[in-house]
C-alpha cells in the first residue's frame, strides 16, 4: 500500500505544479483610426467570431463599451495623454471620470483594466503628462476602490521598449537613468496595487533597424541558433521572450523583481513602404501565428518560465488614417471589409474572404502523426465555456453526440464536453496547432485519448504541454519503481493474485495542510462491480477550489490486488 500511496503522491504533486503555471491568453488592440471602419456593434460580432476573449481599447469609446456589454470579453480601457493633468488634478476629478468611463458600462461590460496613458514617459518632451502620471494613476486606483472596483479592475500604464537603455543581453536590462525616479515611483504604485507593468514590444521594429545583426527568423520565433546570454547561461530563440527579460532583468535591478509584465501591443506589417524591411503578409502570418502558438505553450520566458504573460495583438483591423510610413496602416488582423488580412486560425472557419491557411515552412513547426485536442486543465471554467460554445455554435463543430441522450453526453462535465468540441473542431479544420487555440484553453496531446468515438474520462488529464495521464503515469511509476529498487528499506509492491478488485482512494490536498489520504468508506463513496483484466491503473481527477485552496480528488483507482 505505502508504494501505492507514494505513486498518487507523485501524480499529485505533477498536477498540482502545472496547475499553479497558470495561463496564458492573446487579446488584440482595437484602434479606430479610420475612416471605413465596421460600426462597434459589428466589431463586436466579428470578436465573437474569433476566439480572442479579451480587447484593449485606446479611449473609453461609449458606442464601443455598449457593443461589448454581454459579450463576456474582457476589456482593458484606454486614458488619451491628454486626460492625464485632469486625473492628477483631484481625487474627485478622477472619482468622476471612473463613474462615467467605468463603472456606468460593468457589470454588463467586463472592463478588467485601466491604462492611464500610452507612451507617456518616451513620448513627453515637455514633461507636462509624464510628471504627472503616477499621481494620475494614484486617484483612478482611489475612484476604484470607493466603488468597491479596486480587486476588479487593475490600474497600470504602456511603455515603449525605448524606456530601457540597455536591452542586450537580457539580463544587463536596464532603464534609462534620466527615467529612474518616476519609473521606480511606478513600479512601487503597480506593486503596491497588484497591477501589471505593460509594455509594446515590436521584434518587427528591431528587426527593421537592424537586419544585418538580427536574423528574421530570430524575429518570426522560427528555428534558429539562437543567442546565449553569458551572463546567465539562459539561451534565447527569439527576440520577444529576449526583450521581456530584458524588462524583467530592469525591474529586478530597481528592486521590484515580482511585478507581472502584460504585452499591451505586439505584431508585424503585412504592408509598407518600398523601403520598409520585412513588411509582407507571410510575414505577418507567420509572427503572430507563431506567436498565439508561443503563448500557448505556457512556457513563460527563459528568464521567468513560469511567467504567465496576457498578450494583444496590434491590431484588430488596417487603419488608414493612422499616420506615418505605409506600415503603421497595416498591422491589422483584418480589413475594414471584416475579411482576414491573412489566417492565423482565429476564425470560426475559413470563409470565402479568408486566405488560404499558412503553409507549413521550415519556419514553422506542425504536429507530426496523429494528434488530438482537448481542453486544458486549469484554464478558467467560463473561458471553457465560451470557446464550447464558440466550437459548436459558429465553430460548426459535431456536438451531438455530448446533447442529452447522445452517445458521448456521460461523464456530463464541462471538461468532457469542452474536449469532444474542441476535438471534433480540431479534426475538421486540418489539425493545424491554431484550431487548438480556443483562447487558450486547449491543448493538443500525442496520447489516443478516445474510447471508441468519445473522448475518455483521462482526456481530462491530457496536461498542458502535451502530457497525457498514460505518460505522466508511467514516469511516475518509473520514478517510484527506481526509488523502491535503489533503498533495501521500501520492498518492491507485492505480485499481484489471479483475482481482480476495486479500490476507491480520496486524496484531498491543500498547499498550506499537505495530503491527506482517505478510503472511499470515510468518503461514503460506493464501488461497482469493477474488475481488470491487467494490472494497468486508471486515474479520473475531479478538480475542485481555486486560488490558494486546492482539492484534488481521485475517484477511482483500479488495482489489480
Amino acid at each position: 500500500m505505502e508504494y501505492y500511496l507514494q505513486l498518487i503522491f507523485h501524480i499529485c504533486i505533477s498536477f498540482f505544479k502545472f496547475f499553479l503555471l497558470g495561463a496564458r491568453s492573446v487579446g488584440v488592440n482595437y484602434g479606430i483610426l479610420g475612416n471605413n471602419l465596421p460600426p462597434p456593434a459589428q466589431a463586436a460580432q466579428l470578436l465573437l467570431k474569433t476566439s480572442l476573449r479579451s480587447v484593449k481599447l485606446y479611449t473609453p469609446d461609449q458606442a464601443t463599451l455598449q457593443a461589448l456589454a454581454h459579450t463576456n470579453i474582457k476589456v482593458l480601457v484606454g486614458v488619451g495623454n491628454n486626460v492625464i493633468p485632469q486625473l492628477a488634478s483631484s481625487t474627485s476629478a478622477a472619482q468622476a471620470w471612473v463613474q462615467t468611463n467605468i463603472a456606468a458600462y460593468m457589470p454588463a461590460t467586463l472592463i478588467s483594466a485601466i491604462s492611464v496613458g500610452n507612451e507617456v514617459l518616451t513620448t513627453d518632451p515637455t514633461g507636462v503628462y509624464s510628471s504627472q502620471l503616477v499621481a494620475a494613476m494614484t486617484n483612478v486606483h482611489s475612484a476604484l476602490v470607493n466603488l468597491k472596483l479596486e480587486n476588479q479592475v487593475l490600474v497600470s500604464t504602456s511603455h515603449s521598449l525605448s524606456v530601457l537603455s540597455k536591452s542586450f543581453p537580457p539580463s544587463a536590462g536596464t532603464f534609462n537613468a534620466t527615467l529612474a525616479t518616476p519609473i521606480k515611483a511606478l513600479l512601487n504604485f503597480l506593486y503596491a496595487t497588484s497591477s501589471f507593468f505593460m509594455v509594446n514590444a515590436y521584434p518587427y521594429f528591431a528587426y527593421s533597424s537592424n537586419p544585418k545583426n538580427i536574423s528574421l527568423a530570430y524575429a518570426l520565433f522560427q528555428p534558429n541558433a539562437g543567442v546565449t546570454d553569458l551572463n546567465t547561461g539562459l539561451h534565447y530563440t527569439n527576440i520577444f521572450d529576449a526583450q521581456l527579460d530584458a524588462m524583467f532583468s530592469a525591474m529586478e535591478r530597481l528592486g521590484y523583481p515580482n511585478v507581472p509584465i502584460v504585452v499591451s501591443e505586439t505584431g508585424w506589417p503585412s504592408a509598407g513602404d518600398p523601403t520598409e524591411i520585412g513588411c509582407s503578409v507571410a510575414n505577418a502570418q507567420q509572427y503572430n501565428g507563431n506567436l498565439i502558438k508561443h503563448v500557448a505553450s505556457n512556457s513563460g520566458t527563459p528568464l521567468r518560465p513560469s511567467a504567465a504573460i496576457d498578450v494583444f495583438i496590434f491590431a484588430l483591423f488596417n487603419e488608414d488614417l493612422k499616420p506615418g510610413p505605409a506600415s503603421e496602416r497595416n498591422f491589422g488582423l483584418f480589413n475594414p471589409d471584416q475579411s482576414v488580412v491573412y489566417n492565423v486560425g482565429l476564425l470560426a472557419s475559413n470563409a470565402a474572404t479568408t486566405p488560404s491557411s499558412p503553409s507549413t515552412t521550415p519556419g514553422q513547426s506542425q504536429p507530426v502523426g496523429k494528434t488530438w485536442c482537448v481542453a486544458k486543465p486549469g484554464a478558467a471554467a467560463t473561458d471553457i465555456q465560451n470557446a464550447l460554445n464558440f466550437a459548436c455554435g459558429e465553430g460548426a463543430a459535431d456536438c451531438s453526440a455530448i446533447q442529452p441522450g447522445g452517445a458521448c453526453f456521460w461523464p456530463q462535465t464541462l471538461m468532457s464536453h469542452a474536449s469532444y468540441a474542441y476535438n471534433s473542431y480540431y479534426q475538421k479544420n486540418g489539425r493545424n496547432y491554431w484550431n487548438c487555440y480556443f483562447g487558450s484553453t486547449g491543448v493538443i496531446t500525442i496520447t489516443d485519448p478516445t474510447a471508441g468515438s468519445c473522448l475518455s474520462s483521462s482526456e481530462m488529464l491530457s496536461l498542458g504541454r502535451g502530457a497525457s495521464l498514460g505518460e505522466l503515469l508511467s514516469s511516475s511509476t518509473s520514478s517510484v519503481a527506481s526509488s523502491s529498487s535503489s533503498s533495501s528499506s521500501s520492498p518492491p509492491p507485492p505480485p499481484p493474485p489471479s483475482s481482480s478488485s476495486c479500490l476507491v482512494v480520496v486524496v484531498s490536498q491543500n498547499p498550506f495542510l499537505g495530503f491527506s489520504v482517505t478510503t472511499a468508506a470515510d468518503k461514503g463513496l460506493t464501488t461497482g462491480g469493477v474488475s481488470s483484466s491487467d494490472s494497468s491503473i486508471f486515474l479520473i481527477f475531479i478538480i475542485m477550489g481555486k486560488k490558494n485552496t486546492i482539492s484534488l480528488y481521485l475517484v477511482t483507482l483500479v488495482l489489480d490486488l
